[in-house]
């Protein structure tokens, strides 16, 4: 399958502001469809008056886990980042951790824990701020994908959007977690074992 478009930018935002798009696989393919001409074989254009892009082919399956990994990488994503060698080895990087995930997951909650004398004071939106582990996200010390995974066993973030006052930063991040999450396909009792472990590690 391959993607062609006429230089217009292709935006992660595009996709943040449609707030009924869930990174589904089907809506990803019709947004496609309608916005970047995407075709069932590959195809080539030459000598047109527009500058036609075409992304490297890929499986649909394999298709959705590249567009993701990028969304999830940049929020300024656009034709020419996707063709160039660094859309690929954003993937490429994106399929080894997930393929590590609970060496990563547990790596950085040990590290997040270490740096907390109590474990309540991570998820502390003190005077309306972002909390420690929100910071840390914002830091690369956590990943967006080792927040996501704690989020879904402590259910933090419906108190992040009650208690954080800015409304800019960590409105997007949220949504952009919401739409993420349904692409981490993860063994949940594994990392609730694994961050019981880590809470009795350092603070029982």
């Amino acid at each position: 399958m391959a993607i062609l478009s006429n230089g217009h930018q292709w935006k992660y935002s595009e996709f943040l502001d449609n707030k009924d798009y869930s990174f589904d696989k089907d809506q990803i393919l019709r947004y496609l469809q309608h916005n970047y001409k995407v075709y069932p074989t590959y195809k080539t254009k030459k000598n047109e008056s527009e500058n036609i892009y075409i992304c490297k082919i890929y499986k649909e399956d394999e298709l959705i886990r590249f567009l993701v990994s990028n969304f999830v990488k940049t929020n300024d994503l656009w034709v020419g980042n996707i063709t160039s060698p660094e859309g690929r080895q954003t993937y490429i990087a994106w399929k080894a951790k997930i393929q590590g995930l609970p060496y990563v997951f547990e790596n950085e909650i040990d590290t997040l824990f270490d740096q907390s004398s109590e474990f309540n004071l991570l998820f502390d939106c003190r005077d309306g701020q972002h909390p420690p582990v929100l910071r840390r996200l914002f830091g690369e010390e956590v990943s967006i994908e080792s927040f996501i995974i704690m989020d879904s066993i402590l259910h933090f973030t419906s108190t992040f959007n009650e208690e954080i006052e800015e409304t800019v930063i960590w409105p997007d991040l949220y949504s952009m977690c919401l739409k993420y999450a349904p692409f981490l396909n993860v063994n949940k009792q594994k990392y609730v074992d694994i961050l019981k472990k880590q809470v009795e590690l350092h603070y029982a």
